[in-house]
Protein backbone atom coordinates (compact mmCIF):
# COMPACT_ATOMS: atom_id res chain seq x y z
CA UNK A 1 0.00 0.00 0.00
CA UNK A 2 2.80 2.53 0.43
CA UNK A 3 4.32 1.69 -2.90
CA UNK A 4 1.21 2.71 -4.29
CA UNK A 5 1.26 5.93 -2.54
CA UNK A 6 4.83 6.50 -3.46
CA UNK A 7 4.28 5.68 -7.52
CA UNK A 8 1.13 8.15 -7.63
CA UNK A 9 2.91 10.58 -5.99
CA UNK A 10 5.13 10.29 -8.82
CA UNK A 11 3.08 10.45 -11.47
CA UNK A 12 1.32 13.77 -10.33
CA UNK A 13 4.60 15.44 -9.78
CA UNK A 14 5.83 14.39 -13.40
CA UNK A 15 2.29 16.07 -14.64
CA UNK A 16 3.02 19.51 -13.03
CA UNK A 17 6.94 19.15 -13.77
CA UNK A 18 6.47 18.98 -17.89
CA UNK A 19 3.88 22.46 -18.41
CA UNK A 20 6.76 24.09 -15.72
CA UNK A 21 9.41 23.26 -18.29
CA UNK A 22 7.80 24.15 -21.35
CA UNK A 23 6.79 27.58 -19.94
CA UNK A 24 3.28 29.52 -20.41
CA UNK A 25 1.95 29.95 -24.25
CA UNK A 26 3.22 33.83 -23.62
CA UNK A 27 6.47 32.77 -22.69
CA UNK A 28 7.03 30.32 -25.91
CA UNK A 29 5.23 33.20 -28.71
CA UNK A 30 8.09 35.73 -26.74
CA UNK A 31 10.97 33.04 -27.00
CA UNK A 32 10.37 31.33 -30.61
CA UNK A 33 12.27 32.43 -32.73
CA UNK A 34 11.28 34.26 -36.16
CA UNK A 35 11.50 32.31 -38.96
CA UNK A 36 11.96 34.02 -42.74
CA UNK A 37 9.18 33.15 -45.25
CA UNK A 38 9.60 34.33 -49.28
CA UNK A 39 7.29 37.40 -50.42
CA UNK A 40 5.71 36.33 -53.64
CA UNK A 41 4.17 38.74 -56.64
CA UNK A 42 1.07 36.59 -57.24
CA UNK A 43 0.41 36.82 -54.08
CA UNK A 44 -0.04 40.35 -53.37
CA UNK A 45 -1.69 40.61 -56.63
CA UNK A 46 -4.22 38.56 -55.52
CA UNK A 47 -4.28 40.06 -51.76
CA UNK A 48 -4.96 43.83 -53.64
CA UNK A 49 -7.21 42.29 -56.54
CA UNK A 50 -10.55 44.23 -56.68
CA UNK A 51 -8.77 47.40 -54.23
CA UNK A 52 -9.21 51.20 -56.08
CA UNK A 53 -6.59 54.31 -54.63
CA UNK A 54 -8.04 56.85 -56.89
CA UNK A 55 -10.19 59.48 -55.86
CA UNK A 56 -13.85 59.18 -56.21
CA UNK A 57 -14.66 61.88 -59.17
CA UNK A 58 -17.04 64.18 -57.35
CA UNK A 59 -14.30 64.44 -54.59
CA UNK A 60 -12.20 65.35 -57.00
CA UNK A 61 -14.24 67.91 -58.75
CA UNK A 62 -15.21 69.86 -55.06
CA UNK A 63 -11.56 69.85 -53.82
CA UNK A 64 -10.82 71.60 -57.43
CA UNK A 65 -13.90 73.65 -57.07
CA UNK A 66 -12.38 74.44 -53.82
CA UNK A 67 -8.90 74.87 -55.05
CA UNK A 68 -10.29 77.34 -57.97
CA UNK A 69 -12.10 79.79 -55.39
CA UNK A 70 -9.26 79.87 -53.24
CA UNK A 71 -7.00 81.09 -56.18
CA UNK A 72 -10.14 83.53 -57.33
CA UNK A 73 -9.91 84.80 -53.88
CA UNK A 74 -6.24 85.47 -53.51
CA UNK A 75 -5.92 87.28 -57.18
CA UNK A 76 -8.92 90.03 -55.66
CA UNK A 77 -7.49 90.34 -52.17
CA UNK A 78 -3.60 90.93 -54.21
CA UNK A 79 -5.10 93.47 -56.85
CA UNK A 80 -7.21 95.52 -54.08
CA UNK A 81 -3.84 95.64 -51.68
CA UNK A 82 -1.49 96.52 -54.22
CA UNK A 83 -4.10 98.76 -55.92
CA UNK A 84 -2.61 97.71 -59.44
CA UNK A 85 -4.41 97.77 -62.45
CA UNK A 86 -6.11 94.21 -60.70
CA UNK A 87 -9.46 92.81 -62.24
CA UNK A 88 -11.35 95.50 -59.55
CA UNK A 89 -14.69 96.87 -59.70
CA UNK A 90 -12.87 100.28 -60.76
CA UNK A 91 -11.02 98.50 -63.87
CA UNK A 92 -14.45 97.46 -64.93
CA UNK A 93 -16.09 101.28 -65.06
CA UNK A 94 -13.18 102.38 -66.47
CA UNK A 95 -13.72 99.81 -69.42
CA UNK A 96 -17.22 101.01 -69.16
CA UNK A 97 -16.83 104.40 -69.69
CA UNK A 98 -14.14 104.66 -72.14
CA UNK A 99 -16.47 102.66 -74.40
CA UNK A 100 -19.24 104.70 -73.71
CA UNK A 101 -17.43 107.57 -74.82
CA UNK A 102 -15.74 105.61 -78.18
CA UNK A 103 -19.55 104.88 -79.16
CA UNK A 104 -20.35 108.45 -78.47
CA UNK A 105 -17.50 109.70 -81.21
CA UNK A 106 -18.53 107.11 -83.39
CA UNK A 107 -22.21 108.28 -83.44
CA UNK A 108 -21.17 111.74 -83.98
CA UNK A 109 -19.30 110.80 -86.94
CA UNK A 110 -21.79 109.43 -88.70
CA UNK A 111 -24.46 111.82 -88.12
CA UNK A 112 -22.10 114.14 -89.33
CA UNK A 113 -21.41 112.52 -92.28
CA UNK A 114 -25.08 111.76 -93.05
CA UNK A 115 -25.67 115.50 -92.40
CA UNK A 116 -23.38 116.72 -95.27
CA UNK A 117 -24.52 114.03 -97.70
CA UNK A 118 -28.03 115.20 -96.97
CA UNK A 119 -27.21 118.65 -97.17
CA UNK A 120 -25.62 117.76 -100.92
CA UNK A 121 -28.30 115.44 -101.86
CA UNK A 122 -31.06 118.22 -101.12
CA UNK A 123 -29.13 121.42 -101.78
CA UNK A 124 -28.65 122.68 -98.35
CA UNK A 125 -25.62 124.96 -99.06
CA UNK A 126 -24.26 126.53 -96.00
CA UNK A 127 -24.14 130.54 -95.30
CA UNK A 128 -21.75 132.00 -98.35
CA UNK A 129 -18.52 133.78 -97.22
CA UNK A 130 -19.17 137.49 -96.79
CA UNK A 131 -16.68 139.02 -98.99
CA UNK A 132 -16.24 142.42 -99.29
CA UNK A 133 -16.30 144.16 -102.36
CA UNK A 134 -15.79 147.84 -103.15
CA UNK A 135 -18.88 149.53 -103.55
CA UNK A 136 -19.34 152.63 -106.20
CA UNK A 137 -17.55 155.88 -106.06
CA UNK A 138 -18.01 157.62 -102.88
CA UNK A 139 -19.31 154.87 -100.91
CA UNK A 140 -17.93 152.43 -98.42
CA UNK A 141 -17.22 148.54 -99.03
CA UNK A 142 -20.34 146.25 -99.75
CA UNK A 143 -20.69 142.94 -98.71
CA UNK A 144 -22.29 140.04 -100.80
CA UNK A 145 -25.07 140.48 -98.25
CA UNK A 146 -25.72 143.71 -99.48
CA UNK A 147 -25.57 142.36 -103.08
CA UNK A 148 -28.26 139.51 -102.97
CA UNK A 149 -30.50 142.02 -101.07
CA UNK A 150 -30.45 144.14 -103.78
CA UNK A 151 -29.61 141.48 -106.72
CA UNK A 152 -31.54 143.67 -108.95
CA UNK A 153 -29.85 147.13 -108.89
CA UNK A 154 -26.47 146.00 -108.77
CA UNK A 155 -23.98 146.01 -110.86
CA UNK A 156 -22.78 142.92 -111.05
CA UNK A 157 -20.15 142.57 -113.75
CA UNK A 158 -18.37 145.76 -112.83
CA UNK A 159 -17.73 144.20 -109.32
CA UNK A 160 -16.81 140.53 -111.31
CA UNK A 161 -14.04 142.48 -112.97
CA UNK A 162 -12.87 143.83 -109.10
CA UNK A 163 -12.72 140.57 -108.36
CA UNK A 164 -11.01 138.42 -110.64
CA UNK A 165 -8.30 141.70 -111.10
CA UNK A 166 -7.70 141.05 -107.07
CA UNK A 167 -7.47 137.80 -107.73
CA UNK A 168 -10.65 136.75 -105.86
CA UNK A 169 -11.67 134.30 -108.43
CA UNK A 170 -13.59 132.10 -106.55
CA UNK A 171 -15.95 135.14 -105.83
CA UNK A 172 -15.73 136.28 -109.25
CA UNK A 173 -17.61 132.85 -109.61
CA UNK A 174 -20.05 133.86 -107.41
CA UNK A 175 -20.58 136.92 -108.47
CA UNK A 176 -21.19 135.49 -112.13
CA UNK A 177 -23.75 133.04 -110.45
CA UNK A 178 -25.37 135.94 -109.39
CA UNK A 179 -25.98 137.77 -112.42
CA UNK A 180 -27.21 134.87 -114.20
CA UNK A 181 -29.87 134.34 -111.63
CA UNK A 182 -30.39 137.97 -111.80
CA UNK A 183 -30.91 137.82 -115.99
CA UNK A 184 -33.18 134.80 -114.99
CA UNK A 185 -35.64 136.56 -113.08
CA UNK A 186 -35.78 139.62 -114.49
CA UNK A 187 -36.89 137.11 -117.50
CA UNK A 188 -39.53 135.66 -115.27
CA UNK A 189 -37.34 132.22 -116.20
CA UNK A 190 -37.33 131.85 -112.33
CA UNK A 191 -38.30 133.21 -109.01
CA UNK A 192 -35.46 135.27 -107.20
CA UNK A 193 -35.93 134.51 -103.32
CA UNK A 194 -32.46 135.31 -101.51
CA UNK A 195 -33.37 131.87 -99.11
CA UNK A 196 -34.08 129.51 -101.57
CA UNK A 197 -31.03 126.76 -103.25
CA UNK A 198 -29.92 126.14 -106.27
CA UNK A 199 -31.65 122.81 -106.38
CA UNK A 200 -34.94 124.75 -106.44
CA UNK A 201 -33.62 126.83 -109.57
CA UNK A 202 -32.25 123.85 -111.43
CA UNK A 203 -36.21 122.67 -110.62
CA UNK A 204 -37.81 125.74 -112.01
CA UNK A 205 -35.35 125.21 -115.51
CA UNK A 206 -35.89 121.80 -115.68
CA UNK A 207 -38.41 122.52 -119.04
CA UNK A 208 -35.82 125.41 -120.27
CA UNK A 209 -33.11 124.86 -122.68
CA UNK A 210 -30.53 126.81 -120.36
CA UNK A 211 -31.35 124.09 -117.72
CA UNK A 212 -28.19 122.01 -118.93
CA UNK A 213 -25.67 124.36 -119.18
CA UNK A 214 -27.08 126.39 -116.00
CA UNK A 215 -26.86 122.83 -114.19
CA UNK A 216 -23.09 123.00 -115.15
CA UNK A 217 -22.42 126.17 -113.82
CA UNK A 218 -24.12 125.27 -110.69
CA UNK A 219 -22.00 122.50 -110.13
CA UNK A 220 -18.44 124.46 -110.83
CA UNK A 221 -19.95 127.54 -108.58
CA UNK A 222 -20.87 124.72 -105.88
CA UNK A 223 -17.40 123.06 -105.69
CA UNK A 224 -15.51 126.67 -105.91
CA UNK A 225 -17.70 127.86 -103.37
CA UNK A 226 -19.19 125.79 -100.72
CA UNK A 227 -16.81 122.58 -101.87
CA UNK A 228 -13.62 124.43 -101.10
CA UNK A 229 -12.15 123.77 -104.40
CA UNK A 230 -9.26 125.99 -105.22
CA UNK A 231 -10.07 128.23 -108.37
CA UNK A 232 -6.71 129.91 -109.41
CA UNK A 233 -6.74 131.77 -112.69
CA UNK A 234 -5.94 128.84 -115.91
CA UNK A 235 -9.10 127.43 -114.46
CA UNK A 236 -11.45 130.73 -114.04
CA UNK A 237 -10.63 131.49 -117.82
CA UNK A 238 -11.71 128.61 -118.54
CA UNK A 239 -14.45 128.70 -117.33
CA UNK A 240 -15.22 132.40 -117.36
CA UNK A 241 -16.25 132.42 -121.03
CA UNK A 242 -19.02 129.91 -120.28
CA UNK A 243 -20.79 131.43 -117.49
CA UNK A 244 -20.63 135.24 -119.45
CA UNK A 245 -22.29 133.48 -122.09
CA UNK A 246 -24.78 131.96 -120.26
CA UNK A 247 -25.67 135.51 -118.87
CA UNK A 248 -26.36 136.76 -122.27
CA UNK A 249 -28.67 134.21 -123.40
CA UNK A 250 -30.54 134.89 -120.00
CA UNK A 251 -30.62 138.27 -120.89
CA UNK A 252 -32.95 136.47 -124.14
Amino acid sequence: MKNIKYLALMVLGLGFAAPLEGGTPDEQYVEEELGRRDFRRQDWEKAIEGLSYEEPASRRKQREEAERQKRLEGERGGGESSGGPGPGPGFSIDSQLGGAILKFLAILFIAVVLAILLRALLGLEAAPRNKKIRGPAGSGPLSLEDIEDNIHESDLEAYIRQAAAAGEYALAIRLYYLAILKELSLRKAIRWKKDKTNRQYLFELRQSPLAEPFGEATRFFEQAWYGGRAVGEREYRLMEPRFRELVEKAKG
